[in-house]
């Protein structure tokens, strides 16, 4: 008898996922927002992992199957998840995809010294980061409080109730980030890869001093030494990395300057309803930390 009702609960539990909202994210920071406003009424799963690169991804077979079965799927722009657009084109069902960044309201900054800048339709060239903007993130989840209630009518009250919780909870921690960062906002930093200048756009702090490694990595040296010496000129007492610029570049980078490590993919947060909030958090506290050496 135990083992029936085991077996029956798991019957449900396969049940009630099959019920629910196929929901796919291509990305972390995506399935965090869209997690804030689906809770638990919609299955909502993150297609490219966490370790990999949006931009060039490799799909398998199964993350195939997985967009087949999907009632919705949430992108930045065919221009930033550029693998997942062949995906979209090899399959005869018709699939509903939201390109987030051609959300109304929503506006684009410039590409300014990424080595991974995209262009847009009418050819410019586009900075796609968008969700390190507070704003953009509230923009962004209009447009998914949107589609879930359209696709899923019967649950939209809870979506409309999770949507304002979030936007309480962004307001909240933008004053909070803004009355920390104003200190701030005359202090000039280096970055390797401008990839949060949205962030730093809604809290006022100066434009960065972009350095692109990966066009000099056969002169690494010389880059050093040619960054080291702008750092003493101009003062600089920060210099914000991610994970592609090597350890051993960094050592020497040390001995002068702040070094802050930007997780603008969210790889080390916790994924939870709360989670782009707890991301805020997290790169709020690396900037202020780094730049405090200013």
């Amino acid at each position: 008898m135990l083992t029936a009702c085991g077996s029956s609960d798991s019957i449900d539990n396969k049940t009630k996922a099959k019920t629910k909202l196929q929901v796919i994210t291509s990305i972390k920071p995506i399935q965090m927002i869209v997690l804030a406003i689906a809770g638990d009424n919609a299955q909502s799963e993150q297609l490219i992992p966490d370790f990999a690169s949006p931009h060039n991804y490799s799909f398998k077979p199964s993350d195939i199957r997985k967009v087949k079965k999907a009632d919705v799927v949430f992108r930045i722009d065919e221009h930033m998840e550029t693998q997942l657009e062949t995906i979209f084109k090899s399959l005869a069902s018709k699939i509903k995809v939201i390109s987030l960044a051609e959300t109304k309201g929503l506006k684009l900054l410039e590409s300014a010294g990424n080595h991974d800048e995209h262009e847009s339709e009418n050819h410019e060239k586009v900075d796609f980061h968008i969700w390190t903007s507070p704003k953009n993130a509230l923009i962004m989840a209009t447009s998914v409080v949107e589609t879930l209630s359209e696709l899923d009518p019967k649950n939209a009250t809870d979506y409309q109730r999770n949507f304002a919780k979030f936007s309480a909870q962004l307001k909240i921690e933008s004053d909070s980030i803004s009355a920390k960062l104003i200190k701030y906002q005359k202090s000039p930093y280096i970055v390797f890869h401008n990839s949060w200048q949205y962030f730093s756009n809604a809290f006022g702090l100066q434009n960065p001093i972009v350095i692109d490694m990966h066009e000099s990595v056969s002169s690494g040296v010389k880059t050093i030494r040619v960054i080291r010496e702008k750092i003493r000129a101009d003062k600089i007492g920060c210099v914000f990395y991610d994970t592609t610029i090597s350890e051993s570049r960094l050592k020497l980078l040390r001995e002068n300057v702040n070094t802050a490590n930007i997780d603008v993919l969210a790889k080390d947060i916790e994924m939870n309803q709360s989670a782009y909030i707890d991301w805020l958090k997290q790169l709020t506290e690396q900037v202020e930390t780094c730049l405090s050496a200013n």
